[in-house]
């Protein structure tokens, strides 16, 4: 009777212990999925160990708003070549915190493949509000990210508006000058788009809002010539339309039928049948000097690096600057 009662106890005391162990991992995968509803960081062990039966998006012990085995997307602002190798995820966000308008790094882990680990890239998201992408994540994932509070964006509406009701916020001309080539003097279009129009108001009204960001890098003789109007300052356009009209000589649109803010002036000399009418069109080249400048861009030494018929890029890209003009409106 004693060992036969000795023995129930002793079973008893596995079935309690295995039920506390149970227990416990029910009550990590639930701080787990709160953790992760509520933004807060996980133990990066505990994700580690239930990799196998989870996907969940778990943030790290690195700190709130960083996240263990996630790669997050965003522009890029600086590319891991031009950061150079970090010895820490600590050194990769203070890059970040130094570097103007960045608030999303990304760094290879530790235990990632010797291309990858510590590798740092710092990128960004115009808005607050925006939940940043994840391009990877889970146990097979080498990277480790985070994000800070830093560098937003302002909305165009609310940079324009600033201005009530001037001749300035409601401009219809805005010159676009090419560092080393010369002036390009644009007739915005708000009756083809508003958003975009507000959009390049924005940023010629923002104060540095260009600056090192703005860029020619495409040429493509009797095509076009392409940039970007990326800014750190003034929140990107999200919007698209239709074009009014098949685009012509001069015209000027967001490229690959998206919102911007990579830009392009359409220089062929038939309309561009093969676009269709899918891009957004918010902008006409004034007039025949400005046209002249363009020529000059386009003829500017340039290569095309993938080969022969692949795209062609200029060789020195030249900085761009924004102002509006307030005469012959």
């Amino acid at each position: 009777m004693l060992h036969r009662s000795t023995s129930r106890r002793a079973v008893g005391a596995r079935a309690i212990a295995r039920g506390v162990a149970i227990g416990l991992v029910l009550a990590c995968m639930r701080v787990a999925r709160d953790a992760h509803a509520n933004g807060r960081a996980f133990v990066a062990t505990v994700d580690d160990a239930l990799a196998s039966s989870t996907s969940a998006k778990a943030a790290s012990t690195l700190g709130a708003g960083r996240f263990a085995r996630v790669e997050l997307d965003g522009q890029v602002v600086r590319d891991a070549s031009s950061v150079g190798a970090t010895p820490s995820d600590d050194a990769c966000a203070r890059a970040c915190e130094d570097t103007k308008g960045c608030n999303v790094w990304v760094r290879g882990r530790d235990d990632a493949s010797v291309d990858v680990r510590g590798a740092c890239w710092l990128k960004r998201r115009d808005r607050a509000s925006i939940d940043v992408a994840h391009r990877s994540e889970g146990v097979g994932c080498a990277w480790n990210s985070g994000t800070l509070a830093k560098d937003f964006a302002r909305e165009s509406e609310e940079v324009v508006s600033r201005l009530g009701a001037s001749a300035l916020a409601e401009s219809r001309t805005a010159t676009l000058t090419i560092e080393g080539f010369g002036d390009v003097v644009l007739r915005l279009k708000p009756e083809w788009h508003h958003e975009s129009v507000q959009f390049i108001r924005a940023l010629a009204l923002e104060r540095g809002s260009c600056e090192g960001t703005c860029e020619i890098y495409r040429v493509e003789p009797g095509f076009l010539v392409q940039g970007t109007l990326k800014s750190t300052v003034v929140a990107s356009n999200t919007h698209t339309k239709d074009g009014p009209k098949l685009m012509e000589r001069g015209d000027v649109g967001w490229a690959g039928e998206g919102p911007g803010p990579d830009f392009f002036f359409y220089l062929g000399e038939r309309p561009a049948a093969h676009f269709g009418k899918k891009h957004t069109v918010f902008a006409v080249v004034e007039d025949d000097a400005s046209m002249r400048v363009l020529e000059r861009v386009v003829r500017a030494p340039s290569s095309t690096p993938d080969g022969p018929n692949t795209m062609r890029f200029i060789n020195t890209r030249p900085k761009l600057t924004l102002r509006l003009d307030t005469a012959s409106q």
